[in-house]
């Protein structure tokens, strides 16, 4: 996710809205985490709000606590 642009300097990979690729990725193994029951959820709101993207995860978030 790293890569080196054409002056030698290091440069992180990001999504289309300017979010490095590896914290769409660490948000994903968390989601994952969470719903195995292995991680509380306040620990996968705490990675949203500090990326500023509860409001795009929020449904899929809620949605971890409905009954089955």
């Amino acid at each position: 996710f790293l890569g080196i642009n054409q002056t030698g300097q290091a440069i992180i990979a990001k999504d289309r809205y300017g979010v490095p690729v590896a914290a769409r990725e660490e948000i994903e193994k968390l989601f994952k985490l969470v719903k195995r029951g292995e991680l509380e959820p306040v620990k996968l709101k705490e990675e949203l709000d500090n990326w500023g993207l509860f409001e795009q995860y929020q449904d899929r978030f809620f949605s971890l606590f409905k009954k089955k």
